[in-house]
């Protein structure tokens, strides 16, 4: 029975290395680095990585 997706993604922050390696180890793939998504806020500098799961 197919789930009608084709996968999900989410995103953690390059500093909260608990939570990358939580979704590494539950099988998400590294696809994508935003590096300006906290640009101009308190957090200027860090970047989001992106997280894909194939269903």
């Amino acid at each position: 029975m197919s789930s009608g997706y084709n996968g999900i993604y989410t995103q953690g922050q390059d500093n909260n290395l608990g939570a990358c390696l939580f979704y590494v180890k539950a099988g998400f793939y590294i696809g994508g680095l935003d590096t300006n998504v906290y640009k101009g806020t308190k957090q200027e500098g860090k970047s989001d990585i992106i997280f894909y799961y194939d269903c």
